[in-house]
């Protein structure tokens, strides 16, 4: 290759020939250009280590969820609800979406939580509390049903027992009633018998009356014969006497029960 050669004298630039274009390179790449020389890339200055600082999402607690919709339920009149969502650069669609959350339950459970060893034993203390109150109220309540069961059985037992008294002191009045008609008749057959073995003396018997006192076996045989309060001779006295012991023996009692070893009648002709 041949190199072009100047003739004569180099061409002359007239001063600030270069001004406007290296002006125009100084805006376009911020860095003023080099005349008459070559840059070299492996000395070039390093590019800036500095990362632009990027946008990060905001985040909301569940108290401050809380809070905005608390506000917002409060909110009565026209464009209150607007101003809220301005004031604290929120979009509408959060309210909806934390609306949601609070209904099905699950922002209540964002709620910050305790954690470490003694939350969870705060945790047991209190589930274990818990099952002790309920066992408690389980027990107060099987305590009272057997408390009344036990009282409904008592008070049954005691109208039985009062039934069954009342019932026996029937049995027993009419018992004691029967035995004392058959008491009486009894009493009445001996001295119907002793009436009817008597015979009459040939003293006089007006206004006659004794006292007899029989002695018997269970088979009625008489053993012995007593008189008292007798209000004439002794003829008539004898009569009685014989009348009674002719009569054994006596008739037997309608019932064991109304049976007397010692019977006593007034015996008057």
């Amino acid at each position: 290759m041949k190199m072009r050669s100047f003739q004569g004298s180099p061409p002359q630039v007239e001063p600030g020939a270069f001004d406007g274009a290296m002006e125009g390179a100084r805006r376009a790449t911020g860095v003023a250009p080099s005349i008459g020389r070559t840059e070299d890339p492996q000395i070039m200055s390093p590019p800036d280590p500095e990362v632009p600082e990027k946008k990060l999402r905001r985040k909301f607690t569940a108290k401050y969820k809380l809070h905005i919709l608390a506000e917002a339920e409060a909110c009565r009149e026209t464009g209150q609800i607007g101003a809220l969502l301005r004031r604290e650069g929120l979009y509408s669609s959060y309210l909806n979406t934390w609306r949601r959350q609070k209904e099905n339950g699950t922002l209540q459970a964002l709620s910050p939580k305790r954690r470490g060893r003694k939350a969870k034993e705060k945790k047991q203390r209190e589930l274990k509390e818990k099952q002790r109150l309920e066992a408690e109220k389980k027990r107060k309540v099987e305590d009272e049903r057997k408390r009344r069961a036990e009282e409904k059985a008592e008070f049954e037992r005691a109208l039985l027992e009062e039934e069954r008294r009342e019932e026996e002191a029937r049995k027993q009045a009419e018992r004691a009633a029967r035995l004392l008609t058959q008491r009486q008749q009894y009493g009445l057959r001996i001295k119907q018998a002793v009436e009817h073995n008597w015979l009459r003396p040939a003293t006089n018997i007006e206004g006659f009356s004794c006292d007899v006192i029989i002695r018997q076996t269970m088979t009625g045989d008489v053993i012995d014969v007593q008189l008292k309060s007798c209000t004439n001779d002794n003829a008539l006295q004898r009569s009685v006497e014989r009348a009674v012991r002719k009569a054994s023996p006596l008739p037997l009692p309608p019932n064991p029960d109304v049976f007397d070893r010692e019977i006593q009648f007034t015996f008057k002709p």
